[in-house]
């Protein structure tokens, strides 16, 4: 699963819980890893874009949760090899059902996720840092070299 942004009617999702999506297509390029994409919120014209370029992408997020909150993620998430998202909460649920997770964090992240590269609350999340603020590319080049 490959989540980059929560809900941008919040202003913390908006600006502090997303990656642009145009940043992780170098990670898309690995067509060996088939990504679920579950964003609930409409797609942009640039997303869209970017999503119909890969043939490795499917973007679900229009078609699950309808009548349940979460009932359909939690049941994708039971069923894949990982998840990689940013500070939503797609993290909680894949922490709390034990999904190997790669985390996405700004560089002035929440409190709650330390300093470290794991997290002390769910030890099955690997936390990825930005080096400077405002840019993604160590994040996704490590999660390259994780993934390969």
């Amino acid at each position: 699963i490959f989540n980059w942004k929560g809900n941008s009617i919040q202003y913390s999702d908006k600006y502090h819980r997303k990656i642009e999506l145009k940043y992780a297509e170098k990670l898309f390029k690995l067509s060996h890893i088939q990504f679920i994409i579950i964003n609930k919120e409409e797609l942009s014209s640039e997303e869209k874009s970017i999503i119909d370029k890969y043939s490795n992408i499917y973007y679900i997020g229009n078609n699950i949760d309808i009548n349940k909150a979460f009932y359909d993620t939690i049941n994708i998430m039971r069923h894949v090899k990982g998840v990689i998202t940013t500070d939503t909460s797609i993290i909680h649920l894949a922490a709390n059902l034990d999904v190997l997770s790669y985390l996405c964090l700004t560089y002035n992240s929440e409190w709650r996720w330390g300093h470290e590269y794991k997290s002390i609350w769910y030890p099955n999340i690997n936390l990825i840092r930005q080096e400077k603020i405002c840019v993604w590319d160590n994040v996704i080049d490590k999660l390259i070299t994780i993934l390969k």
